[in-house]
């Protein structure tokens, strides 16, 4: 392999200082299939020394934070360069120190003013997400009214795989995460599982944008997504006083009467309030708990496959691992008898 192209998953090559990199974190990052590759990064040229250096300092608070795998990725490229950084220029920072905001915004008033401003607002999200993972006293957690435990609860992968496996055979689908997201979102609402249960298969699916509608079109019963073109799938649910506001950042999409009997039956099978409304605003995340609402989220936003559920998913309160297999295999069960 040639110098540079170094993989920390490679099962013939040790390179030094592999193994103080975390044999844990590496499977964690197979599972995502995000290979670091040693020596390239996209958003900082290092070499491989100054990336290993990097990793081994990154590694122990990884792996203390117990972040899922797709966090831990993200975490990982986007504080790397900061680290690089101020390995460069001789600072040993401790990890409260080099995840300070302080520390965040000199490096990005110097080294890191070549980023684009996605990725300056990413460092600055990925600093005060590990730091809040690690309790650190500068990021206190977001929704303090949740213990730590319940905080940091971590997901068992082979347990989390096993559920996901069981019910893609199921329905023959390769989505099941993102009806599991949902049902964490959910469960941080405040509905638990004899709500969620009663949730059925025939009003949620997980294929192409999470919730779909049941209309009739000139005589004939169409199953439509919520969306159509990529610019219409990312669907918010902005919750203002005990009521979650559906709207469409470009004001198109599918017909408000059929969006409203969708989130009716969700109404009916978790006991939260939901209703349509506008608002003229960007769909980025706003993590911000309203006041009053015991949901931890302001704004659930929708994505094509679920995956900006899923990344708000990572932000609240989860439920029980074992739980949410069983509400998922009710939930699913509508389709036991599909070929």
């Amino acid at each position: 392999m040639a110098r540079g192209q170094a993989s920390t998953t490679s099962p013939t090559r040790r390179v030094p200082g592999e193994e103080a990199f975390g044999a844990e974190l590496k499977d964690q990052l197979d599972r995502e299939n995000a290979r670091i590759i040693v020596g390239y990064h996209p958003l900082t040229p290092m070499s491989t020394a100054e990336h290993w250096a990097a990793l081994r300092y990154l590694a122990p608070m990884l792996l203390q934070a117990r972040l899922r795998p797709r966090a831990t990725r993200n975490v990982l490229i986007l504080l790397l360069p900061v680290v690089v950084h101020y390995q460069r220029v001789g600072l040993e920072l401790s990890p409260d120190r080099l995840l300070s905001r302080a520390t965040i915004e000199e490096y990005l008033a110097g080294e890191g003013r070549r980023h684009t401003p996605d990725v300056r607002k990413n460092v600055v999200q990925a600093a005060g997400q590990l730091g809040r993972a690690l309790h650190l006293a500068e990021y206190p957690p977001k929704f303090p009214g949740y213990p730590a435990s319940v905080w940091n609860l971590p997901y068992d992968l082979s347990d989390w795989q096993a559920f996901i496996d069981r019910a893609n055979r199921m329905r023959r689908e390769t989505h099941a995460e993102e009806t599991c997201a949902l049902i964490d979102l959910c469960f941080a609402a405040g509905a638990r599982r004899p709500q969620l249960e009663r949730i059925r298969g025939t009003d949620i699916s997980e294929t192409r944008g999470l919730v779909r509608v049941t209309m009739t079109v000139k005589g004939e019963v169409q199953h439509r997504p919520l969306g159509g073109r990529p610019a219409e799938r990312t669907l918010a649910f902005a919750r203002q006083r005990g009521s979650a506001y559906l709207f469409r950042p470009d004001g198109r999409g599918d017909r408000p009467h059929a969006i409203q009997r969708v989130l009716e039956q969700l109404q009916k099978a978790t006991g939260v309030r939901f209703q349509i409304g506008r608002a003229a605003a960007s769909w980025e995340l706003r993590m911000v708990q309203a006041a009053g609402i015991r949901a931890p989220f302001d704004i659930l936003g929708i994505g094509a496959k679920g995956h900006t559920v899923m990344r708000l998913a990572d932000e609240c309160p989860r439920s029980d691992p074992r739980e949410r297999e069983a509400i998922l295999m009710r939930m699913l069960g509508d389709y036991k008898e599909l070929p």
